[in-house]
């Protein structure tokens, strides 16, 4: 298993959570992690989510909290 995959439980958490969240920002992160992990690049998520490439820098680093 390389770095870039998700675990089996870690996956189905991950979609857990996309139907249940009501956050739309949480929604957004959750399916950018998923659709990655399918071997999506940043640039295709960035065009299916409708962002700018200002906000698609390069890593799912960006994904992570900004506080």
């Amino acid at each position: 298993m390389n770095s870039k995959s998700l675990t089996p439980y870690q996956r189905r958490r991950l979609q857990y959570e996309l139907l249940h969240t009501r956050n739309a920002h949480h929604y957004h992160r959750i399916l950018a992690i998923l659709e990655w992990d399918k071997g999506k690049s940043i640039p295709e998520i960035a065009q299916l989510l409708e962002v700018s490439r200002r906000e698609s820098r390069a890593g799912p680093g960006i994904l992570s909290n900004h506080f």
